[in-house]
């Protein structure tokens, strides 16, 4: 089909984010993400991740500059795989 229209295939670009962002968060945060997943109420749990993302995000942004945008979905991940392991 490709030869048929005359297009060279696009090859897509998958962004990843900054390794070095996310060494960073996992080494020096990591015991306090796990500590915010802790609570059972769900309010109690998002006032806890909610100030733990801030104190990340302000801790980084002068090391990381460029990147610290990336540092929520950084953290979700963290926070999505370490919450099946916590909670069962």
């Amino acid at each position: 089909m490709q030869a048929e229209v005359g297009k060279e295939k696009l090859e897509p670009t998958i962004a990843s984010a900054d390794q070095e962002l996310e060494a960073a968060i996992r080494s020096e945060f990591y015991e306090d993400i796990k500590e915010a997943l802790v609570p059972f109420d769900r309010g109690e749990r998002k006032v806890k991740q909610e100030a733990c993302d801030a104190k990340i995000k302000e801790a980084l942004a002068d090391k990381f500059p460029d990147t610290i945008g990336d540092a929520g979905d950084i953290i979700y991940a963290i926070t999505k795989r370490k919450s099946y392991v916590v909670r069962f």
